[in-house]
């Protein structure tokens, strides 16, 4: 009788253990799909916000006189000064000058790997990627 009692106390631990490793197994699981949606997510919104960044700026002053590309660099004349929004090695900057452009006046704004801005008659089309995730938009210029 001592031997079957053993042998149901041995059976419900053996229970117990297993029931642990898998409940390990289904956090561990957890972790790895939340950290990988955290990263997924932390991209995206990467380049979604460099993307409304620019596109705020040129709303803002939204008339095809203003705004004009240049050498891969985005200038938006507001009176006396000129914005201009370029990719500096791999951040996209931003400068805000009376002066001739100077690539080291810029402020970084945030990492960035490619900037292409290209201005065809009244359509400016931006496109930025960042880890591997490209986002592109185009915006038609209001003329005067």
């Amino acid at each position: 009788m001592k031997e079957h009692h053993t042998m149901d106390i041995l059976f419900v631990l053996g229970l117990f253990v297993v029931f642990g490793m898998c409940a390990l197994a289904v956090i561990h699981l957890g972790i790895k799909i939340y950290g990988d949606s955290e990263a997924q997510l932390e991209e995206n919104n990467n380049s979604h916000t460099a993307m409304t960044y620019c596109l705020t700026k040129i709303r803002e002053n939204n008339n095809k006189n203003q705004i004009t590309v240049h050498n891969n660099r985005l200038e938006i004349k507001d009176g006396e000064a000129t914005t201009y929004i370029y990719q500096d090695g791999q951040h996209l900057k931003e400068a805000y000058t009376n002066q001739p452009f100077d690539q080291s006046l810029g402020e970084t704004l945030m990492p960035i790997d490619h900037l292409s801005l290209s201005l065809d008659d009244h359509l400016l089309t931006i496109s930025i990627t960042t880890n591997k995730h490209q986002e592109t938009s185009t915006i038609m210029l209001q003329g005067e």
